[in-house]
């Protein structure tokens, strides 16, 4: 992911977290801890193929990843995985007829 969709990601992650303040610490275990993390973790949950997916946009994707992110945040990962199993699958079936149809 380029440096300003990355930038994106993580102003919006910031948001939901209501992370306010300027700290070096915090804005590395967000961007270069967390968000990073997350997006693999959900990758491959989700069965997503394509190393070049714009996590940055407004997909449901997108959504479950700024959820994902919040959940870690809160030390709550494995919650995450419960309370989004129905959304994860919706969304791997597509992404599975997707790889079927290339």
């Amino acid at each position: 992911m380029d440096d300003s969709k990355l930038e994106t990601v993580i102003e919006r992650v910031k948001r939901k977290l209501n992370v306010t303040f300027l700290d070096k610490q915090t804005e590395d275990r967000i961007g270069k801890d967390i968000i990073p993390l997350c997006i693999a973790s959900l990758a491959d949950d989700i069965g997503i193929t394509d190393e070049d997916f714009d996590w940055s946009g407004t997909s449901r994707e997108c959504f479950l990843l700024v959820e994902y992110v919040f959940y870690e945040w809160n030390h709550a990962s494995e919650q995450f995985h419960e309370d989004y199993a129905e959304d994860i699958a919706k969304i791997r079936a597509r992404w599975e007829g997707k790889s079927v149809e290339a």
